[in-house]
This record gives C-alpha cells, sequence and structure tokens, in this order.
C-alpha cells in the first residue's frame, strides 16, 4: 500500500476511535443526579452500618486533607521534595517505582522502541518483517489485559501478578537475545541453517515480552493504590508521583540501552544480560 497508504489507514483509523469515543463515553448532567436517592426512613441496617463506616473514612480524609493544605501553602519546589522524600520512604511504593515501574519502561522505550529495530536491520532483517515482527508485543499485550483483571481478581495478589510478569519480562528478553547465539546464524535472509529456530525464539520471545507488559501496566497502579503514599495523600497523588518516578526509565531507556548496544557492537546476547538483570531487580519484591 505504499507509504500514503500507510498514512491513509492511520487517519481513518483515528476517525473511528474518535467516533467510538463519542458514543461510547457517557454523557450526566447535574439534573439527573438526585433521581435515585433513598429516603433516610427507607435505608435498612446495612446502609446505616456503611454510612458509619463512611463518616469514619471521611474523618481520616479530612485529617489527611488539614496536611495537604499545610504542605500545599509552602512553595512549590519545597511541596515536591516533601512527597518525593515520603514516596521513598515509602518501601511498598519505592521498590514498585524502581523495580518494577522504571525497568518496564526502560525496556519499552529503550529497547523495544529504540533500539530493537536498528538491532533487527543489523541482523538483515527487512524493514516491512521488522514492522510485523513488533507487531506481535502488542498482540501480546491486548491478550494479556483481557485476561489479567479476573486473574488479578481470582488470586487477590496484585504483587504476585507484578512478579510473575517482571519474570516474563526477562524471559522474554533472554530469548529474543539468544537469536545471537553463536550456534545460530547472524542473518535471516538467504538459506541459513537454524533460521527458523532463530525466528522462533525471536516471535515468542516478543510474544512473551507483550503478554507480560500487560500483566503489569494496569495492576501496578492498583497495587501503588495501596500503598501507605497513597493512604496518606491519596490514591489521585500517589499515581502521580508513581508516573514522575517512571518517566525515569522513559528518558533513561534510550539512553542506557543503546549505549549497551554501541558497547557490545549489536550484539544480540547483549540482550540476555539486560533480561537476567530484570529478572535479578525483583529479588526483594
Amino acid at each position: 500500500i505504499g507509504l500514503r497508504g500507510v498514512f491513509l489507514i492511520g487517519a481513518g483509523l483515528a476517525v473511528l476511535i474518535f467516533l467510538y469515543a463519542y458514543v461510547a463515553i457517557p454523557s450526566f448532567r447535574g439534573e439527573n443526579f438526585g433521581e435515585h436517592e433513598l429516603a433516610a426512613d427507607d435505608r435498612d441496617p446495612t446502609s446505616m452500618a456503611i454510612e458509619t463506616v463512611t463518616q469514619a473514612a471521611m474523618r481520616a480524609e479530612v485529617a489527611r486533607e488539614v496536611e495537604r493544605r499545610q504542605i500545599a501553602s509552602a512553595p512549590l519546589w519545597e511541596r515536591l521534595k516533601y512527597r518525593l522524600a515520603l514516596a521513598l520512604g515509602d518501601w511498598e511504593f519505592f521498590k514498585t517505582a524502581v523495580m518494577i515501574g522504571i525497568p518496564v519502561k526502560v525496556i519499552m522505550a529503550g529497547f523495544f522502541k529504540a533500539s530493537l529495530p536498528l538491532l533487527l536491520a543489523a541482523l538483515s532483517f527487512a524493514t516491512e518483517d521488522i514492522g510485523q515482527i513488533m507487531m506481535l508485543y502488542y498482540g501480546g499485550v491486548l491478550l494479556s489485559n483481557t485476561i489479567i483483571t479476573r486473574l488479578t481478581d481470582k488470586l487477590g495478589n496484585t504483587r504476585l501478578v507484578l512478579f510473575i510478569g517482571g519474570i516474563s519480562s526477562g524471559v522474554g528478553l533472554i530469548l529474543i537475545g539468544l537469536i545471537g547465539w553463536d550456534a545460530l546464524p547472524v542473518q535471516i535472509t538467504g538459506a541459513v541453517q537454524n533460521a527458523g529456530l532463530m525466528l522462533a525464539l525471536l516471535l515468542i520471545g516478543m510474544t512473551v515480552l507483550g503478554l507480560a507488559h500487560g500483566f503489569i501496566q494496569a495492576p501496578i497502579i492498583t497495587h501503588i493504590s495501596h500503598t501507605q503514599t497513597a493512604q496518606r495523600y491519596g490514591q489521585a497523588t500517589a499515581s502521580s508521583l508513581y508516573r514522575l518516578y517512571e518517566r525515569i526509565g522513559n528518558i533513561a531507556g534510550p539512553l542506557l540501552i543503546s549505549a549497551i548496544l554501541v558497547a557490545s557492537q549489536y550484539d544480540p546476547i547483549s540482550v540476555v544480560w539486560i533480561g537476567s538483570a530484570v529478572m535479578l531487580s525483583l529479588l526483594h519484591i
């Protein structure tokens, strides 16, 4: 379809996404908010008990709000420094952000998006083949997203799900890196020995990597929302702080991974060591 066809398809998909969002996202009107409220006399004991718990939660929230306002009156840099220091003092928040969140972004931004196409091009993969191979990652993410919510609910343990995702992420990188193993060919073009095994490792590794990141991207926010930082400052603030730390991986990823690949002269085996490091970072999860 050529370059023009690619951009035309992209524009058409953008229009379809806009129409879907316009139809699917509900709109709320203030005059409809009170239609289903119950009168006070109609409440049963269960509702009253829930209300008591709610009032206790509201009192705790008021106390946190007082603290937040005191911090809000401080200069901008002081507020940011205080909250960053508090989040780093929360061990559960810290290890989730540094040992899972940042490595995932390093892999996504530094390896998958920035370096993998160059690595495959150095191995003489055709440009159109590189694009199709990379789509397996997104397919894996979509597939795991369809089952991760039910799995998390069944296990009732976001930490276990994140651990599975992190280990699988390292396994996916190792499988991809094994295409540089001496027993396999250094290029895919032509009639070379073991080309099928090389391609199989690459395709399986890409799929596993996508499945792994699907296991991480949604549950990690739920996990962050149950940390001490979230309890003290609210889930929105904790999620925002996590996103801030996560951006370290987005920025450092391309620099770090490209430096590793350049130092190894684009030897795919270096990806094996990256995957091993990702798995070792999960020892304290």
